[in-house]
C-alpha cells in the first residue's frame, strides 16, 4: 500500500510540475510577442540612418566613424561601420540630420539635409576619397522620398491631430 500512495504523489508532483512547464512556456511566449511589437513600434516612430563606406575602388572601409547631428535639436550619435563597410544608427528622433563619415587618411564626407520622417530609412552610402587632413567633401540632398527598403505606409501627424485623437 505505500508504493501505491508513492506512486500517486509523484504522478501528482509529475503533473504539477508539467503545468507548471507549460504555464511558463506560454509566459515566455507572450514575452517574446510583446517584445517584437513594443520594437515594432518603435520603429514606426523613430528612422534610421544606414549606409556603406567603401574607398574609391568599392572596397570596405572598416572602422569609420559616422555620425549623425539632429540640426533642430542638438542630438547627435556616433557609430563605427563594420569590417564589411556598413553602418546602422536605428531609432533616431525625427528631424533634420547632418551625417559626417571620417577615417584617418580620407577626406570627411557631409551630408546636409537628410529629412527623418516616421518609419523612414536613409541610406547614405560613403566612398571615401585619400586626402590630406582637412579635405572636407560635402553631399546635398538627402533619403530619397520613395522608400524601397520598408513596405510599411505612415506619415507624420500634426499638433491639431494629436488633440483631437479620442482618449
Amino acid at each position: 500500500m505505500v508504493h501505491n500512495e508513492r506512486s500517486s504523489a509523484t504522478a501528482i508532483e509529475s503533473r504539477l510540475a508539467h503545468h507548471l512547464l507549460a504555464k511558463l512556456g506560454l509566459a515566455m511566449v507572450l514575452t517574446m510577442l510583446l517584445a517584437t511589437a513594443a520594437w515594432g513600434q518603435s520603429q514606426s516612430i523613430n528612422g534610421t540612418i544606414r549606409g556603406r563606406v567603401t574607398d574609391t575602388s568599392g572596397a570596405a572601409v572598416p572602422s569609420a566613424s559616422a555620425t549623425v547631428l539632429n540640426t533642430a535639436t542638438g542630438f547627435t550619435r556616433t557609430v563605427e561601420s563594420g569590417d564589411d563597410g556598413y553602418y546602422v544608427v536605428p531609432n533616431l528622433p525625427l528631424g533634420p540630420y547632418q551625417v559626417t563619415i571620417a577615417k584617418a587618411g580620407f577626406a570627411n564626407l557631409q551630408a546636409k539635409g537628410v529629412i527623418i520622417q516616421a518609419g523612414t530609412e536613409a541610406v547614405i552610402d560613403a566612398p571615401m576619397k585619400v586626402a590630406g587632413v582637412d579635405t572636407v567633401v560635402e553631399v546635398t540632398g538627402g533619403a530619397p522620398l520613395i522608400e524601397t527598403t520598408v513596405t510599411d505606409v505612415g506619415r507624420t501627424i500634426n499638433n491639431v491631430e494629436i488633440e483631437n485623437l479620442p482618449l
